[in-house]
């Protein structure tokens, strides 16, 4: 039986035994030393901790006698009743909150706009509800708590842009208050860190000096909203601003909303421990004396007794758990289809010299031993190659934009907001980093292949340099105005694929992602060609643009197209008004393409949805969806980040410098 009682007590036996996690082909993280802490009482903690947990969550409610609360306009589902339940148990209870990481499209944001009418606070005075959202949903979240409450019961305001309201008491008349984590940080005072106490922080506070709005009012509850991957990294590293500021706003209670509350490693629930003010954990040196170090001498019991802490203060279902036997959801069925297309003979011809070149290039690093550098010159091989699978001119157009180079369909600084900027996956920032090492020597390579050159060769309007082979490959290719307006093998299927759906039935409607905004850029042509009306959602445009958009595409018959930029519409939107999706091309994290469908395919759909994957034969793609079907059980449990899965694929390439891409 497991005995949580010994698991602040026991201290490592041997400090210099490595843990699993502490070895990894990425190098060893540097050690820390553990200050001695004071003494507390270790028992009762885990005897108060192990009260507070619920096996089932049916224990808490009969689901039929259960009364929605007053106020609310959509009759909850079976486990969203449990959700607000246990969400209003943890709020009466010694944690004021807790982490509901259900899946997504269970209804994370219903549950909580619930439990805001379920436990109102008792005093008038200290009310609002203070909800942390990107700024792409921050209207969102306006419209589902107006939406979702009877008129007038709720007050919404959007705390956002530079007229906005900074006297705390006029916040404090709202019901709620909706702001984006950027806004957070920049109200947070830039002279206060993560290398200063908690208390430290607190007086400086207090003192007022050069704080903002959201850190004088008193909150009645902070609500971490859904966060995409640039967010999440901030928020789950203990030291950025995002979490320090974070945890500093006043609150009697506080929750976070997130599908996968850890994505990395054992150090993010610190930060979320931290952000919950969990009294097990005050800071940083108690877990690693508690968690981090008892990993290293008992990984097992250690992870036991992790689990039981977490499932004190965490709620977690899936779209496949069960209540009584029954599903939680009974959606329409979903069919993902993959269509492998074939390259026409210029395409292929094209894509094999890119090929050859790409494998000669990696071969020539990993003999050479060559140091700086390699990492980013071996994801950009694979870039290149991914690119070229879309459309050959890609290549071309290739160094026009930062976030095209990095592989990202990623949002640009809005100018009012920078929170709209998104790192896509939580391993991008070493490919950024990477590629900042690259960007030193690239007036020194080629910008196609990126081998070492000796002669330039400007090819187009942006000056951009080339190597000889590559010049004469694509000086004719890839530049040429013909091919640029050309349909690549993906747009015809994609063309076919739209001109299908619209034959059968023309009032459904499609949602296009692709990770690369030029790709979006190249099939706008094609679709007007087409007769097809369409719009488009990507991070350059600003919020209310979105909004237009996401108007436009949800009211207008005529409109039947969305295009998307994969990272940018994968989380927070409901688009449930189209119920066919197309991807035009892969991500190495399958769950990104997982979130992405449930945009679709989610609560509130009708129509059964079909998802149509678009791939090259025999390129660099099959291998990409081959690691996609070998880990995604791995990513199902840890989702792996973008480093991992791009050095698997390094290895396939460096492998198939010898043998043939294709299988």
């Amino acid at each position: 039986m497991l005995n949580p009682t010994a698991f602040a007590a026991e201290t490592p036996r041997n400090s210099k035994t490595e843990s699993p996690f502490r070895t990894t082909p990425f190098g060893t993280p540097n050690r820390t030393t553990v200050a001695k802490t004071p003494k507390r009482d270790t028992e009762k903690d885990i005897r108060d901790l192990l009260a507070n947990i619920v096996d089932d969550t049916s224990e808490l409610v009969d689901s039929q006698t259960y009364k929605d609360p007053r106020g609310l306009t959509v009759q909850l589902l079976e486990h969203q009743k449990l959700g607000v339940a246990w969400m209003r148990r943890q709020e009466e209870g010694q944690y004021n909150g807790g982490i509901l990481a259900d899946d997504m499209g269970l209804g994370k944001t219903v549950q909580s706009i619930a439990l805001m009418l379920a436990n109102p606070s008792p005093d008038r005075d200290r009310k609002t509800t203070l909800i942390l959202a990107p700024l792409a949903v921050i209207r969102q979240w306006e419209a589902e708590c107006k939406s979702k409450a009877d008129k007038g019961r709720l007050s919404v305001y959007v705390y956002h842009g530079a007229r906005r309201i900074t006297d705390p008491q006029r916040l404090q008349s709202f019901d709620v208050v909706v702001t984006t984590y950027n806004t957070v940080v920049g109200e947070f005072p830039r002279d206060l860190n993560g290398k200063m106490s908690d208390e430290t922080i607190r007086k400086a506070l207090e003192k007022g000096e050069g704080v903002g709005a959201l850190f004088r009012t008193e909150w009645y509850r902070v609500v971490l909203g859904k966060y995409r991957a640039y967010e999440a990294q901030n928020i789950k590293n203990r030291s950025t601003r995002t979490a320090i500021a974070s945890r500093h706003l006043k609150a009697q209670k506080r929750w976070c909303l997130s599908g996968t509350p850890i994505q990395n490693n054992l150090d993010e629930l610190f930060s979320l421990f931290h952000f919950l003010h969990h009294p097990m954990f005050p800071d940083y040196v108690t877990f690693r004396a508690k968690v981090t170090s008892c990993l290293a001498t008992d990984y097992d019991k250690t992870m036991k007794r992790l689990q039981v802490i977490l499932k004190s203060i965490m709620l977690r279902r899936t779209k496949n758990s069960t209540i009584n036997g029954k599903p939680l959801l009974s959606l329409p069925e979903r069919v993902v289809e993959h269509v492998e297309v074939t390259f026409s003979e210029k395409e292929r011809t094209l894509y094999n010299a890119l090929e050859a070149k790409m494998k000669r290039n990696v071969t020539d690093v990993y003999q050479g031993g060559q140091q700086r550098g390699t990492f980013a010159i071996m994801v950009t091989a694979l870039l290149r190659l991914r690119q070229a699978c879309n459309h050959i001119s890609l290549i071309d157009q290739a160094l026009l934009s930062e976030k095209d180079r990095l592989g990202l369909a990623a949002a640009e600084t809005s100018k009012s907001d920078s929170s709209s900027a998104i790192v896509p996956d939580p391993g991008m920032g070493d490919l950024m980093d990477a590629f900042k090492t690259l960007a030193v020597e690239q007036s020194r390579v080629c910008a196609v292949c990126f081998e070492p050159y000796v002669r330039q060769w400007t090819l187009d309007e942006y000056d951009r340099t080339h190597c000889e082979d590559c010049a004469k490959q694509f000086q004719t290719g890839a530049n040429s105005e013909s091919v640029r307006d050309a349909e690549s093998a993906k747009v015809r299927q994609m063309i076919r694929e739209l001109r299908r759906t619209r034959d059968q039935d023309p009032a459904v409607k499609t949602i296009v992602f692709s990770q690369f905004t030029s790709m979006l850029d190249l099939v706008e042509k094609p679709l007007r060609k087409h007769g097809f009306k369409y719009v488009r959602y990507d991070g350059s445009m600003r919020n209310t643009q979105r909004e237009q958009v996401l108007q436009q595409i949800r009211e207008d018959p005529e409109t039947t197209i969305m295009l998307v930029s994969l990272l940018c519409g994968s989380t927070g939107l409901n688009l449930i008004c189209a119920s066919r999706v197309i991807l035009l091309d892969v991500w190495w994290n399958p769950a990104i393409e997982e979130q992405a469908i449930d945009r679709v395919h989610r609560i509130g759909q009708k129509r059964p949805v079909h998802v149509t994957k678009i791939t090259v034969a025999d390129t660099v793609e099959k291998r990409i969806v081959e690691l996609q079907e070998k880990k995604v059980g791995i990513f199902q449990r840890v989702p792996k980040t973008t480093r991992c899965a791009a050095l698997s694929l390094i290895a396939n390439l460096h492998e198939s410098a010898t043998h043939p891409l294709q299988p």
